[in-house]
């Protein structure tokens, strides 16, 4: 069944030169307020001790000065996080004009909690503002049809989903940064209903009121050539402040908090935490990433492998090496829910935050 959704692009001023640990989130008019987005259901009342990314990542600073992000290659990074499509695929458009030649990538979609690095500049992507729409539902029914077409006229594609996510001025695709896209929160439809579905796609949601909004963040490559940094992404829109732990592939060691009461939409800390080395790691294939809602008694509760979220940006063990940098983004629905007949488990996808191109 077709499902239209279809919003008035809003442009929105990005600055991103300044910005550290401030991540940008691009609402599209028509998706509920994403202000206040209940954590899931699994929220505790008690707050859980780990050793804290504050003085870990202190390092980094100078003399006690303030950091400053440096200028470096533009890099840009798109994760689908949209609960309740299994892809996506993503336009880009010139702007007012909503010209595109180009077919929408990456073809046959994005799977969710899946990454994809797109080489700057890339002729899929025009100069200039820049109108960004994803295409869900039966993608094997794009054929030859082009962005243009297909935004410009989406009720001619029965079979598509059509979102639009706003405007992204000039300078977002061209600053001397690494940006991450991701599209987050559910796009809603008439079987997309579930007496859980706050916890699947936020707070206010309804079919009819979907929550898709998307994460525009810049991520850090500040580091540490003797150790790793890492950085954490909540692109989730069901848990409001979220405690992101790392806890090493060793037998009885404790969790490390990267970043406490990150809120939906945020990316830090920074600069990055560095208390990790490559070999304090130990076994990817045991070491676990873990999100709680704050406050909560048990983090690791909800807790994933980092080999699989490596595996979700195409990485593997022998990437995680000293003096490189990674993003751990949560993505999906509240962790107590699961997956089900409509939406997405929760997943993270471990993104390099200065990728090749």
């Amino acid at each position: 069944m077709k499902r239209l959704s279809v919003v008035e692009p809003l442009l929105v001023g990005l600055s991103l030169a300044p910005i550290g640990a401030l991540a940008l989130v691009l609402f599209a008019q028509g998706c509920s307020n994403h202000d206040g987005l209940a954590p899931g259901p699994d929220a505790g009342t008690s707050s859980h001790s780990a050793s804290s990314s504050k003085s870990a990542s202190s390092a980094s600073g100078t003399g006690g000065a303030a950091p400053v992000e440096p200028d470096g290659p533009t890099r840009l990074t798109l994760i689908d996080a949209v609960v309740d499509a299994p892809s996506v695929a993503f336009c880009f458009a010139s702007y007012p004009s909503g010209a595109s030649t180009a077919a929408p990538f990456p073809s046959g979609g994005l799977g969710f909690a899946k990454a994809l690095v797109v080489p700057l500049p890339a002729t899929d992507i025009p100069t200039g503002d820049v109108l960004l729409t994803i295409v869900s539902g039966d993608l094997t029914s794009v054929g030859s049809a082009t962005c243009g077409e297909i935004t410009a006229d989406p009720t001619s594609y029965p079979a598509l989903v059509v979102t639009s996510l706003g405007v992204l001025p000039a300078d977002t695709l061209t600053a001397k940064r690494s940006l991450l896209l991701a599209p987050m929160g559910c796009i809603g439809g008439p079987t997309h209903t579930d007496a859980n579905q706050e916890a699947v796609c936020g707070k206010g949601y309804t079919p009819d009121n979907p929550t898709v909004t998307l994460l525009a963040g810049p991520l850090s490559r500040l580091d540490d050539p003797a150790r790793i940094a890492l950085q954490a992404v909540n692109a989730t829109t069901v848990v409001t402040k979220a405690d992101i732990y790392f806890r090493p592939g060793f037998d009885g060691l404790s969790d490390n908090l990267l970043e406490s009461k990150l809120s939906s939409g945020g990316v830090g800390p920074f600069p990055p935490y560095t208390g990790l080395t490559a070999a304090s790691i130990g076994s990817v294939a045991t070491a676990e990433i873990g999100i709680a809602p704050n406050p909560s008694s048990a983090p690791l509760a909800n807790k994933k492998k980092l080999s699989d979220a490596l595996a979700n940006a195409g990485l593997v063990s022998t990437d995680l090496l000293n003096g490189k940098g990674f993003a751990l983004v949560a993505c999906g629905a509240s962790p107590a829910v699961g997956s089900g007949s409509w939406w997405n488990d929760f997943a993270f996808v471990a993104v390099s935050t200065d990728p090749m191109p």
